[in-house]
């Protein structure tokens, strides 16, 4: 799966209320658009819109369910498509940061190393024995 919700806290709100399957419903629908739409350039007033809520709503909503910001979900599954992509052998590391969705090799590069703890040329030679 490619998104987990974090278990409830004691927030007030008792297991199966309307509130906990309209916040679900809401994540479900924000991760769905992501899922969809990573490749492009999306922000939290697109992914919001995506759940029909306000975009504050949707950044305060998604961290408490998931535990991770809009932004961190989008760059990891940026970034797990980019290392698929690395995995093909004559993979360009340009080419590959420009289809996963990244604006600028230097973000590509500082996010794959704080997610893989290496550069991505350094996963790409690592993987394509």
């Amino acid at each position: 799966e490619p998104y987990r919700l974090v278990p409830a806290t004691a927030s007030g709100h008792g297991a199966g209320s309307a509130f906990d399957q309209q916040s679900s419903r809401n994540v479900g629908r924000m991760c769905d658009f992501i899922a969809e739409n990573f490749l492009y350039d999306i922000d939290c007033v697109n992914i919001a819109a995506a759940a029909d809520i306000h975009p504050k709503y949707a950044m305060s909503l998604f961290k408490k369910s998931t535990g991770m910001t809009l932004n961190e979900y989008v760059n990891l599954l940026r970034l797990s498509y980019a290392q698929a992509l690395l995995m093909h052998e004559g993979a360009n590391v340009l080419k590959v940061a420009m289809d996963s969705g990244f604006g600028s090799l230097s973000a590509f590069n500082k996010s794959f190393r704080k997610l893989a703890g290496m550069s991505p040329s350094d996963f790409r030679r690592a993987g394509v024995r």
